[in-house]
């Protein structure tokens, strides 16, 4: 079981100053998340471009279809019945009803890692993703990927740790969408002076892990008005990097 704590700064809000549906005409202010509408209705999640122009709206779940803009990829490692890819061999994906699997979704960890991100003389993305390949596993995991392997009870032995998430999908948080970006990410992994950005994390309790999701992921490299420091520090603190293996 999973609980997902995250302090609500308050309701996005709509930035452009034409509908938040893509139109090419619309402005907004750089580096603002804001709440779009996806067109079968549900609620969807974007980031104003730096130029002034929006984003696109990311609608939850696999299929964009009938949405206003891309949806979100949801990892395959999740489980589904496809084959496997020659990554991962002869076998089938994780939750699979047929024989075999992909092995684990995590295949380690990296731990006291703080921000930036440094490995091989290497930062941030890059750093995250040679430290991954130095332990023998194919990527940096993702948010999706994490979940999941909750899920799956892999996780059930990592206790008393925290780890950093790194988040690329469009997530309810308090019932607003959130959308990804690198607000959330402390600038991905490159930014540990904890003015301008935010770090989401995940403590592994006893009874469960726990979620930090950030509300607001704004960032434009020069407002840090949209910053929570004690919730989301990328400053001052080391947490694990978790490490996945191919995705099936």
């Amino acid at each position: 079981m999973r609980r997902l704590l995250v302090p609500l700064l308050g309701l996005f809000a709509v930035a452009c100053s034409a509908d938040a549906d893509g139109d090419p005409d619309a402005s907004c202010t750089p580096g603002m998340a804001y709440a779009c509408n996806c067109t079968d209705g549900s609620p969807g999640a974007a980031s104003c471009n730096l130029d002034g122009t929006p984003g696109v709206c990311m609608c939850t779940g696999s299929d964009p279809t009938g949405t206003d803009a891309a949806s979100v990829t949801t990892s395959a490692a999740s489980g589904s019945d496809d084959a496997c890819t020659t990554d991962c061999g002869d076998t089938t994906a994780v939750g699979s009803s047929e024989s075999g699997t992909c092995g684990p979704i995590v295949a380690g960890k990296v731990d006291n890692v703080a921000v930036p991100w440094s490995f091989s003389g290497q930062t941030g993305l890059a750093a995250g993703a040679a430290m991954c390949t130095g332990i023998g596993a194919d990527h940096l995991c993702d948010y999706e990927e994490v979940l999941a392997a909750d899920q799956a009870g892999e996780l059930a032995s990592m206790v008393n740790i925290t780890a950093w998430i790194h988040r690329t999908t469009v997530e309810s948080v308090e019932g607003v969408p959130s959308a990804p970006g690198p607000g959330g990410r402390c600038v991905d992994w490159t930014d540990g002076a904890g003015t301008l950005a935010d770090g989401e994390w995940v403590d592994f309790a006893a009874d469960g892990l726990l979620y930090h999701l950030d509300p607001d992921t704004f960032y434009d490299g020069l407002d840090g008005s949209h910053t929570d420091a004690l919730a989301f520090p990328c400053m001052g603190v080391a947490r694990s990097v978790l490490c996945c293996n191919p995705t099936c």
